[in-house]
């Protein structure tokens, strides 16, 4: 039986090999056809000339290179005949070299469609998969009716996948001719699949089942003959890859190739080892790795790199986990990056490639590196992983400064490269039981440090060509890795190996050569941004090493200022707008470092003195980032500039609201919304609102910083006073204490003051619905603020509805209409002698108010002579209100004495 499945199927390769041979001879004739029908359009010359609207069709014109005969004139009698002016005779025109018709070029095909793709490319791979699966289901059968022994088995199934190698190697050189007579003139048609690949491949894939096979299930072989059959077939398919050639896309030979390097990955988990080696594992997948990249090379496909790091990136992270030694890995490594990107660089220069090649090369590149790191993890920082860190960055650095078509996106690789060198060598401080030790570490990473530095510079040396037209990256590359490494340093230092003078003075040093390497790259775009950061970066690194706490934030802050005024003495146009980048860098640095530090909450204060930390924490910040600000705005006033003066605005607002909680308990971590610090914080904003607006009437518009400060101040004093103020904490239900004295208490700066405050603000503002929201919170204010201290006059500092048993007198109810009948005179004669409306309005709501209490309340709470006054004086009040609007008010409306 199962020789019959075995004769069934070779004759369905017999079948579709000729098949094949069908569509081969079927291409031919098509292509020479196409051939055929172009000769013949040659042949057939010109396409005739156009002929005039209205000519004979039948008359032939004449030739374009032959002058046009002169009319003749009919002959006048007895007048003699001028003599005739000779007519000019035209250049020959050359005649126009026939064209082919445009119709006869290679048609445009659309894009090929699902069923094309399907029916041309997919269903081949799949019938190749087909057929490699019938080879195993063969010997399973096989195995299952027990027909034939193992070796038997085995043999027939190599001989079966030699035999499609064979079939797919004789039919790739026959189809040969088809191809060249396609290149030579055809269609251009839809890559489709390889027949011939297909067949290789699953020749290929019966062939390593069956020595996996012989080795895993029946023990026909030992280990290293296993190893060495399967290393044999991953080098046969490279070598078939390359006999079938490349192209776009999946190719033939590229599929091939990655079948051999999936198995050739495979094949030392398949085949274990007694005596396990990390030096001959590691060694063979160098050489596969090798192989691969050399077949992508040439056939070409750059994207086999791709599968290769995956599969690099497997072993490492397999070998670190179970503790290999790290030598083996890191030669490993070193080969994979000096392969990969040797190969790439070579096709990148040699070949036509896109902008995908040249990052494909960058991976092969960074890649490596991340491993080694991984690699510097597992085995705690071991000498070997240092060792091979240095060799892959070197690696990268020069290969980003290698002159390829794609060198703007090559040089990417060199910050890439430093960044994550600095990153490894930097958490290597932290590990403590590291094969270096401190002081090794450190003599490393100035190594690394000074070579990046050096590499970057020589790189911004180079002309344009070589740095890519990216000098910035360059510049980063070479300041990055020695700022942050002496940071980590000094971070880290286990046990103060290294006095913080000594510190102080090598970050002094370092950044003196970084203030030179600006100067020297001012006049290269964007390159002094990175040395002037770097520059500041080290002399905050010498500040941190001497000062602390609120005194290290003051001298950060002196920076701002000092590199404003450097800035403003600069004549050279990139370094100033590097410094000016750095101002403001710095400025966010400070403001961060002060609201972002929970620390600061535990600093020591001076019990309830103004006078503490907070003068020259924030303080001095403040005005630092103000005049930094007014400095940068002397040349320009761009970004930097408003930058530090919204740093200079935020940094005073938190002074001042710090200091109001130190003073309220002498602690900074009291409750911030209390109702007197709120209170102070509401009149803080609305001052400083006041004082950015301007005054009103100002002639020209206001700075940005300050028309916008204004107006968030303004909405933050709102949200304030309606939600903490009216709502939260208003005396009338909040257990909070007002003050004993009529009048003069905390109930004018809870709500008076804010009013005050309010209807200036509303008083420079323009008429719209910004200014009626104010002046209605104006009026809220005001009516708070009298009832308020009509009942602070009758129930002393605690003002709670239920205080002192939640009971009333009259006279205090009676006092609440006098104070708003009085509020609402008040309002009207500021209305009528302003001749503002608003004002007016808010003094006939204020009387409604009244009015409806007296008729609603009074009539039915008040009784005997207090009931008779309420009335009385309201009468009194309406009538004369009454009478001033219509002899004040609308007086313009009356109509003139003695007029009908």
């Amino acid at each position: 039986m199962a020789f019959l499945v075995f004769i069934a199927l070779m004759v369905a390769l017999w079948a579709l090999i000729h098949a094949d041979k069908a569509n081969r001879r079927v291409a031919n004739l098509n292509a020479r056809l196409d051939v055929l029908t172009r000769r013949l359009a040659d042949l057939q010359g010109s396409p005739p000339q156009p002929q005039s609207v209205g000519a004979p069709v039948a008359t032939a014109p004449p030739t374009l290179s032959e002058p046009l005969p002169a009319p003749v004139p009919p002959p006048v009698a007895d007048t003699p005949s001028p003599r005739p002016i000779p007519k000019p005779i035209p250049k020959p025109i050359p005649k126009p070299v026939p064209t082919p018709s445009p119709s006869l070029g290679p048609p445009s095909l659309p894009p090929p469609s699902l069923e094309q793709a399907l029916g041309t490319r997919w269903l081949v791979w799949l019938g190749a998969i087909a057929v490699a699966l019938a080879g195993v289901f063969l010997a399973k059968y096989a195995v299952d009716l027990g027909l034939l022994g193992p070796a038997v088995r085995l043999t027939l199934g190599g001989l079966f996948g030699a035999g499609l190698v064979v079939a797919g190697d004789v039919l790739r050189r026959r189809t040969a001719s088809a191809a060249e007579m396609d290149g030579r003139g055809g269609h251009p048609s839809f890559q489709a699949a390889s027949i011939p690949a297909a067949l290789t491949a699953a020749g290929l894939a019966i062939a390593f089942a069956c020595v996996y096979a012989a080795h895993a299930l029946h023990g026909l072989i030992g280990p290293g003959t296993t190893f060495a059959g399967l290393a044999v077939l991953t080098g046969a398919a490279f070598l078939l890859a390359l006999r079938h050639g490349g192209g776009e896309g999946l190719s033939a030979g590229a599929f091939i190739a990655l079948l051999g390097l999936g198995g050739g990955l495979a094949v030392p988990a398949l085949v274990p080892s007694d005596h396990p080696s990390a030096w001959a594992l590691f060694g063979y997948l160098a050489l596969l790795n090798t192989a691969t990249l050399a077949v992508g090379w040439r056939l070409p496909a750059p994207w086999l790199g791709l599968p290769v790091l995956a599969g690099a990136a497997l072993w490492v992270v397999t070998a670190t986990a179970h503790g290999s030694d790290a030598v083996p890995i890191a030669v490993f490594l070193v080969a994979l990056s000096g392969a990969g990107m040797g190969f790439a660089l070579t096709g990148l220069r040699h070949r036509r490639s896109d902008v995908t090649d040249a990052w494909i090369a960058i991976a092969l590149g960074g890649v490596p590196l991340l491993l080694d790191w991984l690699l510097l993890v597992g085995s705690d920082y071991a000498v070997a992983g240092v060792a091979a860190l240095a060799i892959l960055t070197l690696l990268a650095v020069t290969a980003a400064r290698w002159p390829s078509p794609h060198t703007r996106v090559m040089t990417a690789l060199a910050p890439i490269a430093a960044a994550i060198a600095t990153l490894a060598l930097s958490q290597g401080f932290t590990v403590r039981a590291a094969d270096l030790p401190y002081g090794a570490q450190l003599a490393v990473a100035l190594g690394f440090g000074l070579g990046l530095a050096a590499a970057g510079l020589r790189a911004l040396a180079m002309p344009p060509a070589i740095t890519g037209t990216r000098p910035r990256a360059w510049a980063w590359s070479a300041a990055l890795p020695m700022t942050a490494l002496a940071w980590a340093g000094w971070a880290f230092d286990p046990s103060n190996t290294v006095p913080d003078v000594a510190w102080a003075l090598a970050g002094i040093v370092l950044a003196g050569g970084a203030a030179l390497a600006a100067r020297w790259t001012a006049r290269t775009e964007g390159a002094a941004d990175a040395f002037v950061i770097a520059s500041l970066a080290l002399v905050s690194l010498a500040l941190a090493a001497l000062l602390h706490t609120s005194w290290l934030t003051a001298a950060l802050s002196l920076l701002i200022p000092a590199v404003a005024l450097i800035e403003s003495r600069t004549a050279v146009a990139g370094l100033a707008v590097a410094l000016r980048r750095a101002a403001a860098l710095l400025a966010i640095v400070v403001a961060g470092r002060l609201m972002l530090n929970p620390w600061v909450l535990d600093y020591p204060l001076n019990g309830t003195s103004p006078l503490n930390w907070l003068v020259w924490g924030c303080g001095v910040p403040a005005l630092a980032c103000a005049g930094g600000a007014w400095l940068l705005r002397r040349r320009r006033d761009d970004r930097p500039a408003r930058g530090l003066a919204i740093a200079a605005l935020v940094l005073g607002l938190l002074f001042a609201c710090l200091e109001i909680q130190a003073m309220q308990g002498g602690r900074l971590d009291s409750d911030p919304f209390a109702l007197l610090p709120t209170s102070l914080r509401t009149a803080l904003f609305l001052v400083t609102a006041l004082v950015l607006a301007g005054r009103p009437g100002h002639p020209g518009p206001a700075h940005p910083v300050a028309r916008w400060g204004a107006r968030i101040l303004v909405r933050l004093a709102t949200v304030q006073v309606v939600v903490v103020q009216l709502g939260i904490l208003n005396p009338l239900w909040a257990d909070e204490p007002v003050g004993s004295w009529p009048v003069v208490n905390l109930l004018l700066l809870i709500y008076a003051l804010p009013a005050l405050l309010f209807g200036l603000v509303a008083w420079g503002q323009t008429p719209g619905p910004g200014r009626r929201v104010l002046v209605t919170l104006v009026l809220v204010l005001t009516f708070t603020c009298i009832s308020l201290e009509v009942r602070q006059a009758f129930h002393g500092s605690i003002l709670t509805l239920w205080a002192h048993g939640g009971g009333r007198s009259d006279a205090e109810w009676y006092s609440y209409s006098a104070a708003w009948l009085a509020f609402a005179l008040v309002l009207l004669a500021a209305g009528v002698k302003t001749r503002r409306a608003d004002v007016r309005y808010a003094s006939l709501a204020v009387l409604l108010v009244t009015v409806l209490k007296v008729f609603l309340s009074d009539m039915a709470d008040l009784t005997g002579l207090l009931r008779i006054l309420s009335f009385l004086g309201l009468g009194l009040c309406l009538m004369g209100i009454g009478y001033v609007y219509q002899r004040v008010v609308f007086i313009a409306a009356r109509p003139p004495e003695g007029t009908a």
